[in-house]
């Protein structure tokens, strides 16, 4: 199912065949599907995992939490990882 005639996502293509153009469905070169995380943290998804992580302990007893701290003052793709990095630890 992940691979039909050398087609990778082949359902995620049959799904959104007839629905985009042929040339974007079943182009061989690789894209990835990024998911807005920056737009999620400015809107809101920031606020809520910073008040998970200020009230949490575990990166205050691991010494974590400056890290988080510097990465959530500049959303940059490396910042974002580390913040959904930190809130999963902490969720964890």
């Amino acid at each position: 199912y992940k691979i039909y005639n050398g087609y990778t996502k082949y359902i995620a293509r049959k799904a959104f065949d007839q629905k985009l153009p042929d040339n974007i469905v079943w182009r061989r070169d690789k894209k990835g599907w990024e998911l807005p995380q920056k737009t999620w943290l400015e809107n809101g998804l920031l606020k809520n995992i910073n008040d998970t992580i200020i009230n949490g302990k575990f990166l205050h007893k691991i010494g974590k939490l400056n890290t988080f701290n510097k990465a959530k003052n500049n959303l940059s793709n490396r910042n974002i990882k580390t913040i959904i990095k930190c809130f999963n630890t902490e969720l964890w």
